[in-house]
């Protein structure tokens, strides 16, 4: 064992702490502790492991321990526990609301006007992409519609796509 305080110690004989996380503006301090070394100097060595699927992912990336903490949608997770998962809630990371886009396409076309939404409101009824069932894109739709006074068992319709960036690509694209 070394003498050496922690901030001088090598990174290669710090205990890893691999940190799962979507590429979102909330996980910039994680960012900053690596950059300023504050990881190693309390004698750890961050990995922030970049994520690029939602929380249902994580939480299984975490199970197969691919990452050993995720910082995830806490309704995700409480979901996931509620069906019986080992998985446990360590903490709040980010108390303020995060705020979601409800995208659309535009008509293709002078014909599709009166189907396309124009507003929230128009989305009563209509069918939400979502990346798979419980993900974070289902539960904010029915937010929406519960905040809309919808009935979310009959004003919403979901159609999985997968990955954030199978919706991304599909924007648009009138599928």
């Amino acid at each position: 064992m070394t003498d050496n305080p922690p901030s001088t110690r090598p990174t290669s004989s710090l205990p890893d702490i691999r940190i799962g996380g979507v590429p979102e503006h909330f996980n910039y301090p994680l960012h900053m502790v690596k950059k300023l070394g504050l990881d190693t100097k309390f004698g750890v060595n961050l990995i922030f492991a970049e994520q690029a699927c939602g929380t249902g992912q994580m939480i299984s990336n975490l199970k197969d321990k691919s990452v050993d903490l995720i910082v995830a949608l806490t309704e995700g997770i409480t979901a996931d526990i509620a069906k019986g998962s080992d998985v446990r809630i360590l903490g709040t990371y980010v108390s303020s609301p995060l705020c979601w886009a409800i995208s659309g396409a535009g008509p293709a076309s002078a014909s599709q006007h009166t189907a396309t939404p124009r507003n929230v409101a128009d989305m009563k009824g209509k069918t939400f992409g979502i990346s798979r069932y419980g993900s974070g894109s289902q539960l904010m739709a029915y937010v929406l519609a519960n905040e809309r006074g919808w009935d979310p068992q009959h004003d919403v319709q979901f159609k999985v796509i997968g990955k954030f960036q199978h919706l991304r690509d599909r924007y648009g694209s009138g599928d």
